[in-house]
Order: structure tokens, then C-alpha cells, then sequence
């Protein structure tokens, strides 16, 4: 598992909105699980809001309030971003 970040709001709704750690591509984070720090399951991202620099993230929980540390399983097939360049990506 990896750090999420810290929560920031807690919403009537049952949405919580979390700062990632600088670290952490917001890129592969959708309906992922979330986890508080002894493991167990509180939800799962719901989406990514904010600027390309200065991500949110919103997490729906399910049942009790989460921790103020929240955690993600590893993002699978995330990819880093191609720049393109001479010899790919562009047009011919």
C-alpha cells in the first residue's frame, strides 16, 4: 500500500477530500480502494479535482468517518507520460 494523504474535509455527502503526497500520480487513482492505516477498506477514490499542480482527491466512503492518514493499494498500468518527440507520437 501507499500513502494517500492527509484528509482535509469531510462532506455530509460521505465524500472526503484529500491532499495527495507529492509523490503520488493522481493519473491512475480512479475507483481505487482506500484504506486507513490498520488495513481496512474505507472506500475508494471517486475523482480527481483541482489543477495538474495542485491535485485533490475525493475519496466516498463507506460506512465510519476514515483516519486522518489514508492509504492506496499500488495503481496498476500507469504509465508515464510520452512527450512525443521526433520519432513518435506526432504527426507524419
Amino acid at each position: 500500500m501507499r500513502r494517500l494523504g492527509k484528509t482535509l474535509h469531510e462532506l455530509r455527502s460521505g465524500l472526503v477530500v484529500v491532499k495527495p503526497v507529492a509523490s503520488l500520480r493522481p493519473e491512475g487513482l480512479l475507483q481505487l480502494k482506500v484504506y486507513n492505516r490498520d488495513g481496512e477498506e474505507v472506500g475508494e477514490v471517486f475523482d480527481v479535482i483541482g489543477s495538474t499542480r495542485s491535485p485533490y482527491v475525493v475519496v466516498k466512503v463507506r460506512g465510519a468517518s476514515p483516519d486522518r492518514e489514508l492509504y492506496v493499494e499500488e495503481p496498476r498500468g500507469v504509465r508515464s507520460a510520452s512527450r512525443g518527440g521526433r520519432r513518435g507520437g506526432g504527426r507524419r
